[in-house]
Parts: C-alpha cells; structure tokens; sequence
C-alpha cells in the first residue's frame, strides 16, 4: 500500500474516511490551507470532550478539494522528480528537494583544486583567471572531485575577494545563502578535500549552516574567524538581523550546540543582541 504523500495528505485522507479529526493534531500550515473549507462550512469546529474536533458537513465538496490538491490522490507514490510533484502535487516545490541537478557556482584557484569530465584543473584554473569564476554541474555522471582546502562561501562580494582573507583556500564555493543538500552530500564524498571552511554571516543562520557542513563532515570542517571578530561585533553588529524570523528560528538550535566555534559566535550575538554581516570582513 503507498503511503500519504505528505502530512497534509494524511490529514485529509482521515477527515475523508472517518468524517472528523481531533483540531490539536493540525499544524498551523494545516490549518490555514484549511480556511477556504471552514470559511464556506465544508468543515466545523466543534467542542469534543476537553477539546475541539474538525467535522466534515459537506464530504462532496471536501473530495473536490482534495482533487484539487492531490490530482493522483492522496496515497499516489511520493515524487521522485520535479516533473512528479507537478503531476502529484500540483507543484514542484512542494515534492521538496528533488531537482537531478545542482548548478555550482565556483573559483578555482590552484590547478588541482577541480577536475570535471573532460576537462581538469589547469583549464578550469585558466577559465577562473581569465573569467573571474566558473560553473560546475552536480548531478552528471561521472561526477566532477575537488582536492585540497575548499571555503563555501554565502555571500557574493566575499566570494569574489575571499582568497584576500583565507589564503589557504584551493577552491571557493558560492553557496548564495543556504547551501543544497545535493551540495553537502557531493562534499562528504570528496576523498582528496583536506578541509572545508566555511565563512558566512555570524548570525544565526550563518552559524547553522556551518553545523549542517560539521554535523556531515565532522573534523575536516571549521568556521572561518577573524582574530579582531569581537571588535567588529562592537562596531559594526546589527540588531536587525535578529529579528528575521529564520534567525529566530536558529538561534535555538545554535545555543543548544556543543562546538566551540558555534558557541563562541553565539556568545558575541547574545552580548551585543545582533548579527554581523560577513562583509565587514573586506572593509577592514
């Protein structure tokens, strides 16, 4: 038997076949995708015992609705592809992470950092000098490798300058943000990459995505900072940044961690109750 495409689905196969469901075991995004139905009376709330129930009034138009939502039913086999989650789910965003491929934007900086199919490092060191960057593909086969000090790298700017500051680094990594799983995974594999420093944002999020890099590399990966970070937090930390709900969310999860560097980047965003862009980092 397939199973539910997703939790959504679950909930609306149960209010299909039993005519009602308990209202605490629906999330808030359950319940909002749900208006439309209380909104025209399809579904009522109603008291149950010490708590409330979701009851069905109208099953005819509840099962239009989930033919809307689910066009191959709820218990269709989950997505593979984006093509899937089209058909399936009526969006491809919705299947989650299932693109084949992952463009990768990157700078070579040594001949041996980079190899792809058909091409090795000295061209794609000679196409970052001349061109200033280049782009890769995760997903084709046979995969390309990376050797010797990689940096993923959130922001543009830094990207663009970063070997000013890590010297060390062999390969640059944009990750415009957060970075891919696909991306993680591809990193994990690489048998030849030294280490991984990751240089981001020291906010929240930032301090995140270098736990997600720590927690699927373990020793071979470190946060990149500066001797003087505390004295740019004293000077240049924004308290605005905290109030993004993504850091918001984070910053719980950053406390709760054990590593050092994780730990000592959310001491400085608790003394001085904001964040710090990475880059400051290039104008000092």
């Amino acid at each position: 038997m397939s199973e539910h495409l997703d939790a959504f689905a679950a909930r609306l196969a149960a209010l299909q076949t039993e005519g009602s469901l308990r209202l605490s075991v629906l999330g808030s995004e359950a319940r909002r995708r749900l208006q439309p139905l209380l909104h025209t009376g399809v579904l009522q709330v109603k008291k149950s015992g010490r708590g409330q129930r979701l009851e069905v009034v109208d099953q005819e138009t509840l099962a239009r609705f989930i033919q809307s939502q689910y066009p191959e039913g709820v218990t269709a086999p989950r997505p593979t592809t984006r093509a899937d989650a089209v058909h399936r789910l009526r969006s491809a965003k919705r299947g989650g992470n299932l693109s084949q491929y992952r463009g990768m934007f990157v700078r070579v900086l040594q001949p041996h950092a980079l190899d792809t199919p058909g091409l090795d490092g000295n061209t794609l060191h000679d196409i970052t000098t001349a061109a200033g960057a280049v782009a890769v593909v995760l997903g084709r086969e046979p995969e390309c490798a990376c050797r010797g000090t990689v940096v993923t790298v959130e922001n543009e700017d830094f990207f663009h300058q970063a070997e000013a500051l890590i010297p060390e680094a062999d390969l640059l990594i944009y990750t415009a943000g957060r970075m891919s799983a696909r991306l993680i995974e591809w990193l994990s594999r690489q048998q030849g990459m030294e280490q991984v420093i990751h240089a981001g944002d020291y906010d929240p999020v930032g301090i995140q995505e270098y736990l997600r890099l720590k927690k699927a590399i373990a020793h071979r990966v470190q946060l990149f900072m500066p001797a003087d970070l505390e004295t740019l937090f004293a000077h240049h930390s924004d308290p605005a940044i905290l109030r993004r709900e993504s850091n918001q969310r984070a910053m719980s999860l950053v406390r709760a961690n054990l590593d050092p560097a994780a730990q000592k980047v959310a001491a400085l965003i608790d003394r001085y109750g904001a964040g710090l862009e990475q880059e400051v980092l290039l104008t000092h």
